[in-house]
């Protein structure tokens, strides 16, 4: 089986990027959104891929994704299936109570329900956080379950049109493309020379996103 997955769909998360596309790009979210949605459709529902949607849970002592949470402008199919975190939105975001430091989801618990080891023969990635925000630290949730994949051997790589890095644009994204395209698409609008420099770097260490040149 092939397998899409969608990394927290989240309000808390699309909420951020609706502010940034308002103040700078003065477009419409729900707009961007729709062409995630169309994405996800034409780029791999339709191609054979079985679409995942990663939620937080609803409570510590819960196993029900918390569905309150979820943007319900990014669509879910009925033939779509729900994975569940193993931490709730607060415990990520906001931290535990006693030391106010993330913590993030169990990779493999994440995998094991898409089908991991047996089941999925190609992964793709797409959702939010694509990486955290200095290569030196351990963030980003796109980035951590890319890496889990990779690590246990399989084939694994990250649509970052999909991901908040596709939320910074200020045209419709193309529906029709593969993920080595998106790479050079994101790297292409850097401008910063530091910033690029930063990303390639970044880029050259995971294997899990797609190793592009610009030249």
């Amino acid at each position: 089986m092939r397998a899409f997955l969608f990394i927290y769909p989240a309000r808390v998360y699309t909420a951020l990027g609706e502010v940034a596309v308002r103040d700078f790009h003065k477009k419409s979210f729900s707009k961007i959104l729709e062409g995630f949605n169309q994405a996800i459709d034409l780029r791999y529902r339709r191609n054979g891929y079985r679409v995942f949607w990663l939620l937080y849970k609803k409570s510590r002592r819960s196993e029900a994704p918390d569905l309150q949470g979820h943007d319900e402008r990014l669509v879910m199919f009925p033939e779509d299936k729900i994975v569940v975190a193993s931490v709730t939105e607060h415990q990520q975001i906001v931290g535990e109570d006693e030391t106010r430091k993330p913590v993030f989801t169990n990779e493999r618990h994440v995998l094991r329900q898409i089908g991991f080891p047996d089941k999925i023969e190609h992964l793709v990635l797409g959702g939010f956080h694509r990486r955290p925000v200095r290569p030196d630290r351990d963030g980003g949730c796109v980035n951590r379950i890319g890496r889990a994949a990779y690590r246990a051997g399989y084939s694994v790589v990250v649509d970052e049109d999909l991901t908040d890095a596709g939320l910074d644009r200020s045209r419709p994204i193309p529906i029709r493309r593969t993920p080595e395209e998106a790479a050079c698409s994101i790297l292409r609008r850097v401008r910063d020379k530091r910033l690029l420099e930063d990303e390639l770097q970044f880029r050259k260490h995971c294997p899990w996103f797609p190793q592009v040149s610009l030249g």
